[in-house]
């Protein structure tokens, strides 16, 4: 499975099985997939398609509870700092960091790993896709109340119509 096809199995479920009204990828934060209920809350999934790429993750999430861990992780400050908002509640509506209201890790189950078991003590939750089908195998908690505003919405529909136009001009081009 290539991440590609992860996104779209994430995407689909989403908007067709979980009651999400919307879902863009390669949106805030650079998620990989960002969906949005009728109530205006959000989930972030973050998919991994490759052992190492998640134990990355693992090891991201893993230095927030460990600070003697964060200060060798340099090179990934940013995920650092995300994960620490997520996990420790301190998102603030002027925030530079889009803060979704759920956050899930996607991957195939041959990825599964007994170090996810370091997610129990996060508000986070599991997707695993199997033949293209997605389960959720850790429900995720909410990590805060914040609906998501009116300008953060319109920048994903903008997003979203711009990707549409350019496929369609693909497809005129008959380059699809």
């Amino acid at each position: 499975m290539n991440s590609q096809e992860a996104k779209v199995a994430v995407l689909n479920f989403l908007l067709y099985h979980s009651g999400y009204e919307a879902a863009f990828t390669e949106s805030l934060n650079q998620s990989d997939v960002l969906g949005i209920k009728e109530s205006m809350l959000t989930a972030e999934i973050e998919t991994k398609v490759d052992r190492a790429d998640l134990l990355n993750e693992l090891h991201t999430i893993q230095s927030v509870f460990e600070p003697e861990l964060a200060a060798k992780l340099r090179q990934r400050e940013v995920k650092h700092r995300k994960h620490q908002i997520y996990i420790n509640g301190t998102f603030k509506k002027e925030s530079w960091l889009f803060c979704p209201n759920y956050f899930y890790l996607a991957f195939p189950a041959e990825l599964k790993d007994r170090r996810l078991n370091m997610l129990e003590k996060t508000k986070y939750g599991i997707m695993i896709i199997k033949d293209g089908q997605v389960t959720i195998e850790k429900k995720a908690e909410k990590i805060h109340d914040e609906k998501i505003d009116q300008a953060m919405f319109l920048r994903l529909m903008r997003k979203a119509c711009t990707e549409n136009l350019g496929l369609r001009e693909k497809l005129l081009r008959k380059d699809l």
